[in-house]
């Protein structure tokens, strides 16, 4: 029975640890973190105020809707208005 038990629980563990590496790729390709990253490399190679509007509409205006959303699966419905 304790055998029994143990597999169990590593079984559980080794489920859990493995929902949460692809929880973690999942988050890697939302559009809140390619957007992060796509502004530090933007900020690098732009003029203050041009890096601020950029800034600005990602983060007012783009993250808010898409945040959660996989890059890959974004549509144009999902960023105009109707």
């Amino acid at each position: 029975m304790k055998v029994e038990k143990a597999r169990v629980l590593q079984e559980f563990t080794e489920d859990d640890l493995q929902a949460k590496v692809l929880e973690e790729e999942r988050q890697k390709r939302t559009f809140l973190a390619v957007s992060k990253d796509w502004l530090i490399a933007y900020k690098s190679s732009k003029a203050h105020d041009t890096y601020r509007k950029a800034e600005l509409v990602i983060e007012r205006d783009l993250q808010p809707a898409l945040a959660q959303i996989d890059m890959g699966e974004i549509k144009t419905s999902d960023i105009l208005d109707p």
